[in-house]
């Protein structure tokens, strides 16, 4: 009779490495994805902001957070956050625009990046078909704002803080807000300049002294970016009056 065949203990060892070393290179690249997707954390105030007071509720909803003016609204505006922020950071800006009669949709996107989920404005505007509606959102939140408010007859208005559209849209008259900073590292004043090319025709572009690309939310700093020179209080304020007033113009009857 004979025996059954034996594999060499070299063969189970093979095996053993080869499983062995498979299960480290799958778990280093789950580790790097999980970093190179991980959002960049929110400072402290953002948590603040998101505290209700008798200026402002504040409300999570399915897509986020929504920041609820005392009495009518005046309008909305939907923001998407920039890439690869937490989208909280953002709350503080937020908070000061709602306290001047306008609710304010925070939106959540999947990974950080507002590219992946594009119609998520959908949700706020439908939710309150009663308002009139603004756009907006940062860096990359902006690109996806750009492309939403592009084929959404609803929105009224399309605000971006260093930002510009993936298209050409300088044939299309949406009214457009579009905020850049001198200190901007990640998108340079030069270049910003030349991308402004695309905006929709009539768009206000300002160039704000001292902002750099993180200086519209409660997070930094930014890999790439320079120094602000202006204060995260003191520039969200001079944001917040930027966005109020254009919203005064093309929100109201």
């Amino acid at each position: 009779m004979s025996q059954p065949q034996r594999i060499p203990v070299v063969g189970k060892r093979f095996w053993l490495f080869f499983f062995g070393g498979m299960f480290l290179l799958a778990g280093a690249v789950a580790l790097y994805v999980w970093f190179a997707l991980r959002p960049l954390p929110a400072a402290p105030e953002a948590a603040q902001a998101l505290q209700s007071d008798a200026r402002v509720r504040v409300q999570q909803t399915s897509y986020g957070y929504d920041f609820i003016p005392l009495g009518t609204p005046k309008g909305g505006l939907a923001f998407y956050p920039g890439g690869r922020v937490e989208y909280t950071a953002y709350a503080p800006l937020m908070r000061q625009i709602a306290e001047s009669g306008y609710r304010v949709a925070l939106m959540w996107v999947p990974f950080g990046l507002a590219v992946t989920a594009e119609n998520k404005a959908q949700e706020p505007i439908a939710a309150h078909p009663e308002l009139a509606w603004a756009v907006g959102g940062h860096s990359v939140g902006g690109v996806a704002a750009s492309t939403f408010a592009s084929g959404d007859s609803r929105v009224r208005a399309l605000v971006l803080f260093a930002a510009y559209p993936r298209m050409d849209l300088s044939a299309t008259t949406i009214p457009t807000l579009a905020l850049f900073g001198s200190k901007d590292g990640v998108l340079p004043p030069e270049e910003a300049r030349q991308r402004a090319r695309l905006l929709p025709k009539g768009a206000e572009v300002r160039f704000l002294e001292g902002f750099n690309h993180s200086s519209y939310g409660a997070y930094g700093p930014q890999p790439g970016d320079q120094a602000a020179t202006v204060g995260k209080l003191a520039g969200w304020r001079i944001v917040s009056r930027e966005v109020v007033a254009f919203l005064e113009k093309h929100l109201q009857p």
